[in-house]
């Protein structure tokens, strides 16, 4: 009786804790300078004195707001989320439209409504699957042109946006 009541407590804490994990959103960052060099990356922090872009060797990026032209944002994992979204709900419209044609008069060349259906599911999933990609590469972009208070503008999107935030470098910084 004790052991179950223990592995119940137990079960219970793993539960909650698990429940209160988050899940951390990265976005891609694609930044051109004013001189139009462009720089690429996860974007990690926003503030009103830098904006800076961990790159792909994993080394961080410290832009100046004033030197920035534009900024454009995308989820990371949206383009591969948006493929298969699209595939799927295009299987089941095709599935639906073969299966709703139900069965043909026999002859040379007849199909089941069951055929139909797959072959539906089959053509319509791949140009669903391209129009999901295509969607899910949206980019959100921010014209700065240099300008500090166009920056300071959109600051609070793009600290909405960073990985690292400014309420966590607060905290961490009382350690």
């Amino acid at each position: 009786m004790k052991t179950l009541r223990f592995l119940s407590i137990l079960t219970l804490v793993f539960t909650m804790n698990t429940a209160s994990a988050q899940k951390v959103k990265s976005f891609k960052a694609w930044v051109t300078l004013t001189d139009n060099t462009r720089s690429k990356g996860i974007l990690f922090l926003a503030d009103s004195d830098s904006l800076v872009i961990m790159g792909q060797d994993l080394n961080k990026i410290n832009i100046d707001p004033r030197m920035i032209k534009t900024i454009q944002i995308r989820r990371k994992g949206s383009v591969g989320k948006g493929l298969w979204i699209g595939a799927l709900s295009g299987a089941v419209l095709g599935a639906v439209g073969g299966a709703a044609g139900g069965d043909d008069e026999p002859g040379f060349f007849s199909m089941t409504a069951e055929e139909k259906a797959l072959g539906g599911a089959i053509i319509t999933s791949f140009p669903a699957a391209g129009l999901g990609a295509l969607l899910g590469s949206a980019r959100v972009t921010y014209a700065i042109e240099g300008n500090l208070a166009g920056y300071l503008n959109v600051l609070p999107k793009l600290e909405g946006y960073a990985l690292h935030k400014k309420a966590e470098r607060l905290n961490a910084s009382n350690f």
